[in-house]
Formats: structure tokens, sequence, C-alpha cells
């Protein structure tokens, strides 16, 4: 489900939940530039960079199967 909402320049929009504030900063004919304030541990990313990187990360297994791999090597072990 998506919320439609209509912004004029410098008009906020606010999750209070998530610490988040976004605000409406330049409204131009093809585009609209946004100013968003949001704690450093929420990643705020346009979407491309988010789907470039996703796309460049390993499987989630592949994580998953690597870390006991990485931990046992750190410890000097060796898993067969």
């Amino acid at each position: 489900m998506t919320l439609v909402l209509s912004r004029k320049k410098n008009e906020r929009i606010v999750l209070p939940a998530l610490g988040v504030t976004i605000v409406v900063s330049r409204i131009s004919p093809d585009r609209m530039q946004l100013g968003i304030d949001a704690p450093r541990e929420i990643a705020v990313l346009r979407e491309e960079v988010f789907q470039r990187e996703r796309d460049h990360l390993p499987p989630p297994a592949a994580v998953a199967l690597a870390a006991p791999a990485a931990e046992a090597e750190a410890a000097g072990r060796i898993l067969l």
C-alpha cells in the first residue's frame, strides 16, 4: 500500500517512530528536491543506488556459509 501526499515547498513529512523528517526543498517543472533528516543508523538511499548495492551483494546463503568458515579461520581451526 502506498500513501500519496501533496506537499508544497518547505512543507514536511515526519516519521516520528523512526526519527525521520522529509522536507520539500525545491520544486521545478520536472523534479523535486527533498531534504531528509534521519538518524545515522537509518540508511537513506536513492532507489537506483539501493538496487545497485543489492545486486552486488552475495546471496544470503553465501553470507551465512562464509561466516562460520571465517570465524573458524580466525580462531585457527579448519572446518571440514
